[in-house]
């Protein structure tokens, strides 16, 4: 065994300098992971809005083949009215009686 002044320092080990260097590579390594990972994420999140913007337009698009028109707008609820008074009855593709073009009754507003 050679000789040394302090016999701890003889087996060996790591040194500080080589801890900090380690340490160093590793935060590089995982911030060069975590930058696509956050990217990948906000796509998901695009796609997923995408998604349901879509199936919400077929809804509308399928409410108004079976119906003829579109869907009454959101009431507020406190006063029951239309958001949007300017557009009219919601009712447009059925007469005043409740008549359908069809020829059925229909109960208003549904």
């Amino acid at each position: 065994m050679p000789w040394s002044p302090r016999p701890d320092l003889a087996r060996g080990g790591f040194s500080l300098l080589e801890v900090v260097i380690a340490l160093a590579v590793a935060a590089v390594l995982a911030t060069a992971l975590v930058i696509p990972l956050g990217t990948q994420l906000q796509l998901a999140r695009v796609q997923e809005a995408r998604r349901q913007l879509d199936e919400a337009r077929d809804a509308l698009l399928g409410f108004a083949a079976v119906h003829a028109r579109l869907p009454c707008p959101a009431t507020i609820a406190r006063r029951n009215v239309p958001r949007c008074p300017a557009a009219g009855p919601c009712l447009t593709a059925f007469s005043a009686s409740g008549k359908s073009r069809s020829g059925g009754t229909r109960t208003p507003g549904r």
